[in-house]
């Protein structure tokens, strides 16, 4: 059975956009693509045609809370990145590291 999808829109952009769009507006409000470990996984799968060959996309089950955690602040520094080359200001404290 495939994993719930978080609802992150995919727009056909290069994955690291991609990833950075699970966290976009409806009607200028926020929403959270990536609010449980079972829309990572799903989106993973979703996008699994974008990374190494043969490499699988995690089970479900084998993404938790810390899991989770990690992709999150890895694609709010992909979106701090991506805003600052956007408006030519400097990389934001704590977005590399």
């Amino acid at each position: 059975m495939k994993p719930e999808s978080g609802g992150a829109p995919r727009l056909g952009e290069p994955l690291a956009i991609e990833f950075a769009n699970t966290r976009y507006a409806v009607r200028g409000r926020a929403k959270e693509g990536l609010a449980r470990p079972e829309h990572l996984a799903a989106w993973l799968d979703d996008n699994a045609d974008a990374f190494e060959p043969g490499v699988p996309a995690p089970a479900p089950g084998d993404l938790g809370p810390a899991e989770l955690d990690r992709f999150v602040r890895l694609r709010d520094a992909v979106r701090d990145l991506a805003a600052a080359a956007a408006a030519g200001t400097p990389v934001p404290a704590g977005a590399v590291g």
